[in-house]
């Protein structure tokens, strides 16, 4: 009996409804829910013809809402529950209220997906592409997250300097897709168009009547370029709400666009800054002022560095697009081997709730919500909490370190962070182990058998989540490798490129000054880059890694290998191999041998076991 009064209940108000529709003259598109039993997901649309905006909003709106409310507690339980309505003018005389229904159980959240920031070259990298709304929350269905890294440096474009940039990776929350944000022009593509992306990338210098890059629709805006067809400065990267400047005047590079201000995190933060575009001056010497400065949101300013194509280009110049913002890398000097790499992406969601329903990602609780932030690039999932208990843990993750030569081995990568995850759930997990050694590359020290060279590093993984091994230093081949870490230059070896690193992993090994007696760069690390050889016959000094007190003890990971003395003394060298990168880089060689003595000597130091040194 009790049963019947409520249906009556939901009849009477039904007709009520209806008599308020009719009361206004409007008419029904989309017919009442029968008792709630409709599809899940189903959109309710009512057009109020010759009603005030504020009718519409008010009487309906609230009547509506009254009426799902009751339905609720029908015995079935399978109603559907609103979770949003608007009141859109399409002319003159009627509004459109639009009423959505979800399952019982779901509710709707705040997303909001920030893509990679794209790399550097002489223009500023475009910021990754930035999307915010809400977000439906289903029990039954989980969502894939995906954070996108940021994109690898180029160089300038002129004379050596032309090693390409990339732009960033996409970042996902269920079906959107953040795109990730363009390269700045540099390196080989310095006359090309800089990247379309999330945001664009900014032109190369010198480049003023090329094409300009684009960004996505309601993701982010296009890069600039330069101004002048000679010493014109590179252009800003696009930025989430605004474009990338055009170089100002000679010399001087664009500032890039800026990003979107958010609160979904709890504090201010932008996010979606591109990259200020490169300084283009001939001084070799710092022009300050000169690089264009980093949108709001995390990108990387433009070099002020003035660089001569043979001094000083292995100078690291153009900053570093913020991690977790999808800032675009700062844009460099045209001579200059280093822009700066994009910042990765970030996901976000937040719901109201006093405790997580949901599994995924780094919880908090801020105010009155449930903020999940997924930082770590790579993929994951987030879902509702099925009643199996959940674990929060911190993970470290490092690949195995390059093997040297005459320059210094690459760190291996390191990926570090924290998840939720389900008790009971299955990781796979490799540890990669360290790469072989290989030869200085003189004399009878260049055999270039396969079984004789220097090795990549091994990849680790957890799961989805990958560090990648150090790249080798360059060794009878002459060549350094790329990796988590780069591999350092080799002696001699002044004009050429080092190995780059991994985006949020590690960075590029250290070149060597002259082309006679010059000694190995040092490896990079996952906290920096490997250092030049300082002088005559001194190696470089592997780039330090990074800390974690995971173990309970604060220990330092993914160091680079000291790069090799280069002297014919057939004796010891006072500190001439560069010392190793805090984190279990290897030291380079202070034996300084000579063709027919002592060539297979052992001299470089092995890195340290386990921590990918």
């Amino acid at each position: 009996m009790k049963l019947y009064a409520v249906l009556a209940l939901f009849v009477n108000l039904a007709i009520v409804w209806g008599a308020k529709i009719r009361t206004h003259g409007a008419h029904e598109d989309v017919p009442d829910p029968p008792n709630c039993t409709s599809t899940f997901g189903k959109t309710w649309v009512e057009h109020c013809e010759n009603v005030s905006l504020a009718e519409c909003t008010g009487s309906y709106v609230s009547w509506g809402i009254k009426w799902l409310q009751e339905c609720d507690i029908s015995s079935s339980k399978t109603a559907c529950m609103p979770t949003g309505h608007r009141c859109t003018r399409s002319s003159a005389t009627w509004q459109e209220l639009v009423i959505e229904y979800l399952p019982l159980g779901a509710t709707r959240g705040d997303g909001e997906i920030v893509a990679g920031g794209g790399g550097g070259g002489s223009g500023g990298g475009g910021a990754g592409g930035v999307i915010t709304g809400k977000q439906k929350l289903d029990p039954s269905e989980a969502l894939t997250v995906v954070v996108g890294s940021g994109g690898n440096f180029g160089g300038g474009g002129a004379k050596r300097a032309k090693a390409r940039p990339s732009s960033g990776r996409d970042s996902q929350l269920g079906q959107l897709v953040a795109k990730g944000g363009g390269h700045g022009a540099g390196g080989r593509t310095r006359k090309k168009p800089a990247a379309s992306g999330g945001s664009g990338g900014g032109g190369a210098f010198d480049r003023w009547k090329v094409t300009r890059s684009s960004g996505v629709a309601g993701q982010g805006f296009g890069g600039g370029r330069s101004n002048r067809k000679s010493y014109g400065g590179g252009g800003g990267g696009g930025g989430a709400s605004k474009v990338g400047q055009d170089a100002p005047k000679k010399h001087y590079g664009g500032k890039g666009g800026d990003g979107i201000k958010s609160e979904i995190a709890g504090a201010e933060k932008f996010y979606g800054g591109g990259g200020g575009g490169g300084v283009n001056h001939n001084g070799n010497k710092l022009k300050t002022g000169f690089g264009g400065l980093g949108g709001n949101g995390g990108g990387g300013r433009g070099s002020d560095f003035a660089s001569k194509w043979n001094r000083n280009w292995w100078r690291f110049t153009g900053t570093h697009g913020e991690p977790n913002t999808g800032g675009g890398g700062g844009g460099t000097d045209p001579e200059s081997r280093y822009a700066g790499m994009g910042g990765s992406g970030v996901v976000i969601v937040r719901y109201p709730a006093d405790t997580p329903v949901l599994v995924g990602g780094q919880v908090a609780k801020v105010g009155g919500y449930q903020v999940h932030t997924f930082a770590t690039p790579g993929e994951d999932v987030l879902a509702f909490n099925n009643g199996t208990e959940t674990l929060s843990i911190d993970f470290l993750v490092v690949a195995g370190g390059g093997g040297g030569g005459s320059g210094g081995g690459g760190g291996g990568g390191v990926v570090k962070g924290s998840r939720m995850i389900y008790k009971g759930t299955e990781w796979g997990v490799l540890v990669g182990g360290g790469g072989k050694s290989g030869q200085g590359g003189a004399g009878k020290a260049k055999d270039k058998s396969r079984s004789k060279l220097a090795k990549k590093g091994g990849d680790s993984k957890l799961g989805s989540l990958v560090a990648i091994g150090g790249g080798k230093g360059a060794d009878q081949k002459r060549r350094p490798g790329h990796g988590g870490s780069g591999g350092g230059i080799g002696f001699d070896r002044k004009r050429a490129s080092p190995g780059r690193g991994t985006p949020g992993q590690g960075f590029p090994g250290g070149l060597t000054k002259r082309r006679s007696y010059g000694a190995g760069g040092g490896g990079g690390g996952a906290g920096g880059p490997g250092e030049t050889a300082p002088q005559k016959h001194l190696g470089g000094k592997g780039g330090d890694g990074v800390s974690s007190d995971i173990t309970g003890t604060l220990k330092w990971y993914g160091g680079g290998g000291g790069g090799g003395v280069n002297h014919n003394g057939n004796k010891q060298v006072e500190n001439g191999g560069g010392a190793g990168g805090k984190g279990g880089g290897g030291k380079g060689s202070d034996f300084a041998s000579k063709t027919r003595k002592n060539n297979k000597k052992f001299t470089g130091t092995s890195g340290e076991k386990n921590t990918g040194g």
